[in-house]
């Protein structure tokens, strides 16, 4: 499933660099290798395959939920928080791609393009892509402790593209050397905060389980998530939208 955080940044990516004709080509590709690797389970149960193999719903217990362990577990068991987050992922995802990704946004030639040859700057599309996966890692309706693996590595780079250094000396630097430190340590840090819980087993029994979540380390998990977001949204003056320059571009 966690690849597929990614998917709206790389079609992006590949409208932008190639336009519309290179990505469908790009994407036809991915999909045809999907299903020759796929093949075997869908032609013996495709539904299965089909629902579970993506990431499909599962037995997303309460208990195990890093990021959502101090909501009630009758809110967090409601399809309406589920949709709720769902439309949020999108949002922000558009919202992204409108104001920091898209040099100009949706409206603009360069997203309209059928055919198109350019070169999207490196730093952009690393940030483009680990904030694609990083909104999505945000807005999903549970994060188990294994789900960190999806994520932690791109944190640093984040924060420290969130507070965009202009100066590589003094205090400014080493205040946000200072504060991208301690983002790190505020979404690692309640992984490792656990404590006793009821947990179910597959065939309905339940026990007190340690190395539980705490609600305080969601707490503190979703407070840095969406501290990470906002200082990436409000990045000022050296936007994504201004960073993203398609160089050499031309329609043909």
């Amino acid at each position: 499933m966690q690849p597929l955080l990614y998917c709206p940044a790389l079609g992006l990516c590949l409208v932008l660099t190639g336009g519309w004709a290179h990505a469908l080509l790009c994407i036809a590709a991915m999909l045809c290798l999907q299903l020759a690797v796929g093949a075997p389970f869908l032609m013996t149960n495709p539904g299965a395959y089909l629902a579970r193999a993506f990431g499909g719903p599962g037995d997303l217990q309460h208990a195990w939920s890093v990021n959502w362990r101090f909501l009630p577990e009758d809110i967090f068991q409601k399809r309406s928080f589920t949709v709720g987050l769902q439309v949020m992922n999108v949002f922000l995802l558009a919202w992204f791609a409108q104001t920091r990704w898209i040099p100009g946004g949706f409206l603009s030639r360069s997203i309209r393009r059928w055919t198109t040859t350019g070169l999207l700057d490196d730093s952009t599309v690393i940030a483009m892509w680990f904030t694609c996966n990083f909104v999505g890692v945000a807005c999903l309706r549970t994060v188990h402790f294994q789900f960190l693996v999806w994520y932690f590595h791109s944190i640093p780079f984040l924060a420290w593209y969130a507070l965009q250094p202009d100066r590589h000396k003094g205090w400014p630097w080493v205040l946000r050397c200072i504060l991208v430190v301690a983002i790190t340590l505020g979404v690692e840090l309640p992984y490792l905060i656990t404590g006793h819980g009821l947990v179910r087993g597959p065939d309905g029994r339940q026990w007190e389980s340690p190395g539980v979540p705490k609600a305080s380390g969601s707490l503190l998990l979703q407070a840095v998530h969406w501290l990470l977001l906002l200082l990436l949204a409000l990045r000022c003056s050296g936007s994504q939208a201004a960073e993203a320059q398609v160089e050499k571009s031309k329609v043909s």
